[in-house]
């Protein structure tokens, strides 16, 4: 896990890049998707599992 000032880093660099509004929250206690979010990104995506990242 990344420490605090890391995840901070990268909420300030999201709204640098044009977010709104970026906060850190910690899955999967606060962050909730259908099953369907996950199979569409791997199976219409074709840089799933090359990223390293495997969730959406």
């Amino acid at each position: 896990m990344a420490c605090a000032k890391q995840l901070e880093a990268f909420c300030n660099e999201a709204q640098q890049m044009g977010a709104l509004h970026a906060v850190v929250v910690s899955p999967p206690r606060e962050v909730f998707t259908a099953t369907w979010v996950r199979l569409r990104c791997q199976y219409g995506c074709s840089g799933w599992l090359l990223t390293g990242r495997r969730e959406p």
